[in-house]
């Protein structure tokens, strides 16, 4: 298993330590490394790929302070698979794409890694380890509580922890995710004309509850393929809550189409003004793709206008004095045509 360390260095790295907090499972998350703190392997982003990990934040790592007077402690996030790498002759940064699992406790984590040295920060920021034993799987409010009480600097901040999932009341699971390796990043895959639900968790870190309303959730999006019935502001009032937002997709121009939908968790410190601070922010994907139930709907309603034209026709060509079942077929046929009219109008608006 591979360990990927990312530390209170930066706020960057701080906001990868949020990110794998408030993203679903199945979603990547981005990390970022100067090749020196890798491991000295040959070909390190070959043998990580497909591997299990786990993701660890370090505080206590200060810039400036010599490696060997620095105090690291280390706290497990959690778990993870490499799902690709690369290496930038640009900068000269090795790129790390994880996808996320399950919360974690490590309570033993200390005396594992404690014969590890040199290979663990401040000296080098990924780790690899034949076994693990004894972590446990959590629940993300207990996570954030125990990074809160790990770092203060997470205290006073609102948290929120999302995903998309089907709406049909027989399938209530997370819609799929898919990582795009050429773009490098994760979407949720959406068809058109169908409706999801987002969900958001919501856990909030004041120490003054008083302060419980001074954060909210703001969500912005592009509504060209979709739009959600979410308030313009999220107000809680509490220190946690759930909130679930109907999700409506709309017809897409191509086979496929993609948005972004981007979630932030404001404060503002002084009511008097409107300066607000950004404590939490995820942009996240949304994949749209044709919706086969409207090609079947289409292909069905189109077989009930032909027959309706044709029975009326043969209906038509039959027609005699001594008899009337000729009009039988010119009924069924307008019937037939009627009801893919209707259905055309119904689905797909065509008059």
């Amino acid at each position: 298993m591979y360990l990927f360390f990312s530390s209170d260095a930066f706020d960057l790295f701080s906001r990868d330590i949020i990110s794998a907090l408030s993203l679903p499972e199945n979603y990547s998350v981005h990390f970022r490394y100067r090749e020196e703190l890798l491991p000295e392997t040959a070909d390190f982003i070959a043998n990580a790929r497909g591997r299990d990990a786990m993701i660890i934040y370090v505080k206590g790592n200060k810039l400036g302070v010599d490696a060997a007077e620095l105090n690291l402690q280390f706290l497990p996030i959690r778990s993870a698979t490499v799902i690709d790498g690369f290496k930038s002759e640009s900068t000269g940064l090795v790129h790390i794409y994880l996808k996320l699992g399950e919360f974690i406790t490590w309570p033993d984590r200390d005396g594992q890694l404690a014969g590890a040295g040199d290979a663990l920060p401040p000296y080098k920021y990924v780790h690899f380890c034949e076994s693990i034993q004894g972590t446990f799987i959590c629940q993300w409010h207990e996570k954030v509580k125990e990074l809160v009480r790990f770092d203060e600097r997470f205290g006073d901040k609102l948290f929120f922890h999302l995903g998309i999932r089907e709406q049909q009341s027989f399938n209530r699971s997370q819609v799929q995710i898919c990582f795009d390796k050429a773009e490098k990043w994760s979407s949720f895959e959406l068809l058109e004309d169908k409706q999801y639900t987002l969900f958001i968790s919501i856990y909030n870190s004041s120490r003054n509850p008083h302060d419980f309303e001074k954060h909210r959730i703001k969500i912005d999006y592009d509504t060209e393929n979709f739009f959600i019935t979410n308030p313009d502001s999220i107000i809680i009032g509490a220190d946690r809550d759930d909130r679930s937002y109907k999700i409506v997709t709309k017809d897409i121009k191509s086979i496929e189409s993609a948005s972004y939908l981007k979630i932030q968790s404001l404060f503002k410190e002084n009511a008097d003004t409107d300066v607000e601070s950004v404590s939490c922010e995820e942009v996240i994907t949304l994949g749209f793709k044709r919706n086969p139930v409207k090609m079947r709907r289409l292909f069905f309603l189109s077989i009930g206008s032909f027959l309706g034209s044709a029975l009326g026709a043969y209906g038509a060509s039959q027609l005699k004095p001594e008899g009337n079942y000729p009009i039988l077929f010119m009924v069924g046929g307008l019937g037939c045509f009627l009801f893919s009219t209707m259905g055309q109008y119904y689905y797909f608006k065509k008059n």
